[in-house]
């Protein structure tokens, strides 16, 4: 990778954190309350940041891939929302037993 290209895919990220910014702090605090004690809200949000870290992730290179035209996300609403819903059974039955993978 050249350095342009590194440039690039730095501002290109810086750009994305920034647009989203304002959301950060709603998001690290999700799912914590007044009632947790200071190390399990700090649990949470370092689960909440990992979690915040990797969609940032996978958001860059989904539209990075996209503006390429080497991947291309279904439009229709029905088939996205089925694929949403069977990766949430999924991920949900993935919970409820963690070591039958």
């Amino acid at each position: 990778m050249t350095d342009k290209q590194q440039e690039l895919i730095d501002l290109y990220i810086q750009k994305v954190i920034n647009d989203n910014s304002h959301l950060f702090a709603d998001i690290l605090l999700h799912g914590t309350d007044i009632d947790m004690d200071r190390d399990q809200i700090y649990a949470k949000m370092i689960q909440n940041s990992v979690t915040l870290s990797v969609n940032i992730a996978a958001k860059i290179i989904i539209d990075l891939l996209e503006e390429k035209d080497i991947l291309s996300l279904v439009s229709d609403e029905k088939i996205l929302q089925k694929s949403v819903f069977k990766l949430r059974t999924e991920f949900i039955d993935s919970l409820k037993n963690p070591f039958s993978q």
